[in-house]
């Protein structure tokens, strides 16, 4: 299977949720840790990119070699700014997921399908189904630079527009490549269908 590295994104305040994603409690364990799981499996590295409530997420985490803790001040201006975190500061060699604290319900299936589907030939590899775009996102390294140049203020989207010919979509059955969980109310109705 294609080596890989894996970076999850939880450093925004939740707002919408009420309290931190990242530490809602799912079967005995907070969500980030169900990812994280999952993640290793296939991963080399994680690399968890904290902002608001670093400290806090960082210690209800389980010691794991394969972890390393990034701190973005840059926070308060969003997503992109956590990406650009992570990529300024890991020198990757290799593809990495970008994986995101409020998507916990991914299956392992469809992480194999993303890593199985990898051809170097494309900057990103994006699960959908029936044409519907899902996640997570499995990366080329040669984005890397290109993240790097843009600024703070621009976006990932923005940035993919410009590869569009570049990205490869994978035909996944598996409806856990939409779930996402912005609200309490979002949190109950997933975790009611959602199983590991």
């Amino acid at each position: 299977m294609q080596k890989i590295n894996s970076v999850i994104l939880s450093g925004g305040k939740s707002s919408r949720m009420g309290f931190d994603k990242a530490l809602v409690d799912y079967n005995g364990k907070i969500l980030i840790e169900h990812i994280i799981e999952k993640l290793e499996i296939f991963s080399d590295k994680i690399y968890i990119v904290l902002g608001h409530h670093f400290d806090l997420i960082k210690n209800s985490i389980k010691p794991n070699e394969k972890i390393k803790f990034l701190f973005n001040e840059n926070y308060e201006l969003g997503m992109f700014s956590s990406i650009k975190k992570a990529i300024e500061n890991i020198d990757f060699n290799i593809p990495f997921f970008l994986q995101m604290v409020d998507q916990p319900f991914v299956s392992n299936d469809v992480y194999k399908s993303i890593i199985n589907s990898y051809d170097n030939n494309y900057l990103l590899i994006q699960p959908s189904k029936n044409n519907k775009k899902g996640h997570p996102l499995l990366f080329n390294p040669d984005i890397i630079e290109v993240i790097k140049k843009a600024s703070l203020e621009d976006n990932l989207k923005n940035i993919l527009s410009n590869h569009l010919t570049e990205i490869k979509y994978v035909e996944i059955d598996d409806e856990s490549i939409f779930d996402n969980i912005n609200t309490k109310e979002l949190f109950e109705q997933h975790k009611n269908k959602n199983s590991y």
